[in-house]
């Protein structure tokens, strides 16, 4: 009797250390198989969001092209009507030009030189009062006189020329014709502040933000530029000036740059990865390790189960358990594109049965072929598996490459584990029948 229970206590300790180690086994693969798969899932996704953060201020850039663009128009249309009241001379120009300043918000001074000498000949402030001597001119520069039909745009300076009031503005200057068919530098003082309230809105993410400069890397507009002047603040805009249009992306900061068509200006936008993508990274890779924890306690929970279901029910109850967890796991995850809420349960009775592969094939080989051809028919399986699994994971980006959603995966999924189990259910029937008829 003593040495029956020593018989059966080996016998049940070497059960339980092969239980042990397959459960490791299994747990060993999944573990990998998923650390895998998260690694490259969140190398790509970190891609596929700066891509997306480029494309987003390649936009914002574009966007501020545009209302320098609009702003542009605008000026234009006021220089071509100031010629024409040049055209026109007399007091209904000096009329419309004060009224002019008057009613826009954004005309802040209209003044006039001498072509030859730079001389001041001119100013209509509308009700604003001209300072009788100014201490320095910002809004005239004798040396960039303008050709004819060319436009010169100042850098942003404040206003000079009005008495007790100071707008951030640029000025713009052109040669025009006046009615006895001489010339004059006329030049306007457009506020900027109309233009900076637009770029101050243009910007992706809570930091991201637009700034202007010219060709030479001077700083036209920028928001900060308080921060700037200050000191408090730098901006590589020397770099920036010899960098050809384009996105870039240096020390975790992404640089957009578009020039301005017919124009020195040129507009830069820029985003903080870290802001953009990190957060998100973040939330992403604690949800995929809760999933990964989700599956590997499921994975050995459905060792346990599988080894127990094939010892007192048989190997048909292990397909029925893998066909069963596979349904309502997937479809789960399927609801849980609706119910995000769901993923992790989903993804928990996916785990459960994630064993198939090294539990349940193995069992099911050796029920259908016996001891004899056991290990040749499973090299044979393996050689299958590895081949049709490698193409089976492209299927997946695959899908949604296609439809933009992993639904189909999930459903491809479901597809695989039922049809497994009824090839499986099909061979088990079939070497029933030929072990019948072989030993009669």
């Amino acid at each position: 009797m003593k040495k029956g229970e020593k018989s059966k206590k080996k016998r049940a300790g070497s059960s339980f250390s092969s239980a042990g180690m397959m459960a490791a086994l299994v747990v060993s693969m999944v573990f990998v198989c998923l650390l895998a798969g998260m690694i490259i899932f969140v190398t790509t996704y970190r891609h596929s969001m700066i891509q997306n953060v480029k494309t987003f201020s390649d936009q914002a850039a574009v966007q501020v092209v545009n209302i320098v663009d609009n702003y542009m128009d605008d000026i234009n249309s006021s220089l071509e009507l100031i010629k024409n009241l040049f055209a026109e001379g007399g007091v209904k120009m000096d009329e419309s030009l004060n009224s002019m300043v008057d009613m826009r918000t954004d005309v802040a001074a209209v003044t006039t030189y001498d072509p030859d000498t730079g001389e001041l000949t001119g100013a209509w402030t509308g009700r604003k009062t001209f300072k009788d001597h100014p201490l320095k001119n910002l809004s005239f520069d004798p040396q960039t006189v303008p050709g004819p039909g060319e436009i010169v745009i100042s850098k942003p300076h404040v206003e000079s020329l009005l008495l007790n009031e100071y707008p951030w503005v640029v000025s713009i200057s052109s040669l025009v014709e006046t009615r006895d068919k001489g010339e004059q530098i006329v030049v306007l003082d457009s506020r900027f502040s109309q233009i900076a309230s637009y770029v101050d809105n243009v910007g992706v993410g809570n930091h991201g933000y637009c700034f202007i400069i010219d060709r030479q890397g001077n700083i036209v507009y920028h928001p900060q530029q308080q921060l700037i002047f200050a000191g408090l603040k730098e901006e590589n805009t020397a770099d920036m000036a010899r960098r050809p249009d384009g996105t870039y992306e240096e020390s975790g900061v992404i640089y957009t740059i578009h020039t301005k068509e017919g124009s020195d200006w040129r507009i830069v936008a820029v985003s903080f990865v870290d802001e953009l993508i990190e957060e998100r990274l973040k939330s992403c890779v604690l949800l995929l390790a809760a999933l990964l924890m989700a599956v590997l306690t499921a994975t050995i929970i459905s060792s346990i189960v599988l080894g127990r279901l094939n010892d007192k029910l048989g190997v048909r109850a292990g397909l029925l358990w893998g066909a069963g967890t596979a349904l309502v796991g997937y479809s789960i995850m399927l609801l849980s594109r609706t119910y995000p809420i769901l993923v992790l349960p989903g993804a928990f009775i996916v785990g459960l049965g994630a064993s198939m592969y090294a539990v349940q094939c193995p069992l099911l080989a050796k029920k259908i072929v016996g001891d004899r051809h056991y290990s040749q028919i499973w090299s044979w399986m393996m050689m299958a598996n590895s081949l049709i699994g490698g193409g089976l994971y492209s299927s997946i980006g695959m899908f949604y490459d296609r439809f933009g959603s992993y639904k189909g995966t999930f459903i491809m999924a479901i597809a695989l584990y039922m049809g497994a189990m009824v090839i499986g259910m099909a061979a088990l029937c079939a070497s029933g029948r030929n072990k019948e008829k072989e030993f009669g």
